[in-house]
């Protein structure tokens, strides 16, 4: 249930008490305090809640930049591993997985402590 504030700045403003015998009537006082208070518990919950909900989207948005920042480091990989490939160059996908395979088995070998540009 939505909560329904009692008072604006500008209502609390002209809100005017009736002076009593010693001073105001103190019920009357007590009872635009409660209203005050109960206003202000409201605010309250409202702006921890409105933090809470900052913190999360911050949170969010720092995880979607770190996975920016990934992909675009694997772009940059993907595109220098295949600098080579001049514009118009006739490239299928083909050619591609046999690019992959071939560097796949240079890794082997360069495991095996064979470098591959020394066997013809």
């Amino acid at each position: 249930m939505a909560h329904t504030l009692n008072y604006s700045s500008k209502s609390l403003l002209d809100v005017k008490f009736e002076p009593g015998h010693k001073g105001y009537d103190a019920l009357e006082v007590d009872q635009v305090l409660d209203q005050l208070i109960e206003d202000l518990k409201f605010y309250e919950k409202y702006y921890n809640d409105s933090k809470n909900y900052i913190r999360k989207l911050e949170s969010e948005v720092q995880k979607l930049k770190d996975k920016i920042h990934a992909q675009e480091m694997e772009v940059a990989s993907v595109k220098n591993k295949y600098s080579g490939i001049k514009p118009g160059q006739n490239v299928s996908e083909n050619n591609i997985e046999l690019l992959k395979r071939i560097s796949k088995l240079e890794e082997a070998l360069y495991k095996k402590g064979v470098d591959p540009e020394t066997i013809r």
